[in-house]
């Protein structure tokens, strides 16, 4: 074990030593812990350097670029699951989301969510909030099924979360928009419509369509007969 692979396992193993001891917290301002400490040092020039960035491109170019150095540290307390506050973290969380890491933005929002840790300072939305908006938005502008997977588990996941009801009702309204089964497309729609989304027209023509599907289903002609009969018993000699 040589080289960036020594250190990166060496990093890992202190942070979730670190996470396991409770260390992994900020009192006061200050960061107690080797590890943690040398991350904060770290993240703090980092956001120094995005500070003078005003392209919302390079900026997210930057933190793509950054990321693997916080890596091993996140992976460490992953492992340890213990909570507590974490001065790292959260704000790897909200770079997954902008640089569209969708596997690393919903395991982190999962451990934010379950353990109670808060935004970034200046952040006034909840984790659970977040979460759901920033995969709403994401899948709303390039649909896929790896994507509406995600969403539907962080609806799952934050249904007892407190969050405006706005952001539900675009993820739902979201889902609804591409979903192309014609009741799934209704129970979505009525899902977005409870939580104050105005898909009253869309709703009513899902609500046709999936009307005109069932009909359709139930009287479609049966196999041909010629297909299922018995085959004729040969006649006797």
């Amino acid at each position: 074990m040589t080289g960036s692979f020594a250190k990166a396992h060496k990093a890992r193993v202190m942070a979730e030593k670190a996470a396991s001891a409770g260390k992994a917290v900020v009192t006061a301002g200050r960061a107690s812990g080797g590890i943690v400490a040398t991350m904060v040092a770290l993240l703090a020039s980092y956001m120094a350097a995005l500070k003078s960035v005003e392209s919302h491109l390079t900026r997210a170019a930057k933190k793509q670029a950054y990321m693997p150095d916080f890596a091993p540290y996140i992976q460490g307390v992953l492992k340890a699951d213990k909570g507590g506050d974490d001065p790292i973290l959260p704000t790897i969380f909200v770079w997954a989301g902008d640089v569209a890491d969708w596997s690393l933005f919903a395991t982190l929002g999962d451990y934010m969510i379950r353990h109670g840790l808060a935004m970034p300072e200046g952040w006034t939305r909840t984790p659970a909030s977040v979460l759901v908006e920033t995969l709403a938005d994401a899948y709303k502008a390039s649909p896929g099924d790896d994507l509406a997977a995600r969403l539907m588990d962080a609806l799952i996941m934050t249904e007892a979360a407190d969050m405006a009801d706005a952001i539900r009702a675009k993820a739902y309204k979201s889902l609804a928009d591409a979903a192309t089964d014609p009741a799934e497309r209704v129970r979505l729609y009525e899902l977005a419509e409870r939580y104050g989304a105005s898909v009253k027209t869309a709703l009513t023509t899902a609500k046709k369509a999936a009307e005109k599907a069932a009909t359709e289903a139930a009287t479609t002609d049966p196999a041909d007969p010629a297909a299922t009969d018995s085959p004729t018993e040969p006649a006797g000699e």
